[in-house]
């Protein structure tokens, strides 16, 4: 491990997580440098799937049970209230097909066998069930899956997007700083 000075990202990644008290973080299209997720503390741990796109982070050492990285996702296990529950993380390019992460999304809830789970994903699907104006086959696939699953949608159709774009610049919706907002 090297002893180089944080980046001023990794700085602001901490400082976010100190203020909203995260144990876990579940991300998707993280920034990649020389194959290492990049702009997060060196102590932090870090899985991510094969394709380097869907991420947990983890910055207060949990020691987790790490269930098989696939293509799109990556799953862990933690106990949660004195019980296990499985964090998945996955991503699904909107230039491929949804399918295969559907697949290995199918496979983690499979493999964990009537567990609670929770999934944050990214699956560049459309539905009205999340908030948008028409449903695309894409965000059918992700529906039935939902469904199949017995899972809860915990965003809501009113709910503003997690980003907007404006003059080509990304604003995320995620930071609680009003200068962010």
């Amino acid at each position: 491990m090297t002893n180089t000075p944080p980046t001023p990202q990794s700085q602001q990644i901490e400082i976010l997580t100190k203020c909203v008290s995260q144990h876990l973080i579940i991300a998707q299209e993280p920034y990649v440098y020389t194959g290492a997720i990049a702009g997060t503390p060196q102590r932090w741990a870090k899985w991510s799937s094969k394709n380097k796109k869907a991420v947990i982070l983890d910055p207060i050492s949990l020691s987790p049970v790490v269930l098989t990285p696939k293509e799109n996702g990556i799953a862990i296990k933690i106990n949660l209230n004195k019980k296990p529950c499985t964090i998945v993380s996955a991503y699904s390019s909107p230039l491929e097909e949804v399918e295969n992460t559907l697949q290995d999304l199918q496979e983690y809830i499979n493999y964990i066998n009537n567990e609670d789970f929770i999934i944050g994903a990214d699956l560049n699907g459309q539905h009205h069930n999340w908030g948008y104006s028409y449903t695309s086959p894409r965000g059918r696939a992700i529906d039935n899956l939902i469904g199949s699953c017995r899972a809860t949608l915990l965003n809501t159709e009113d709910a503003p997007p997690s980003f907007i774009i404006q003059m080509a610049q990304w604003e995320g919706q995620i930071c609680p700083f009003p200068a962010h907002q």
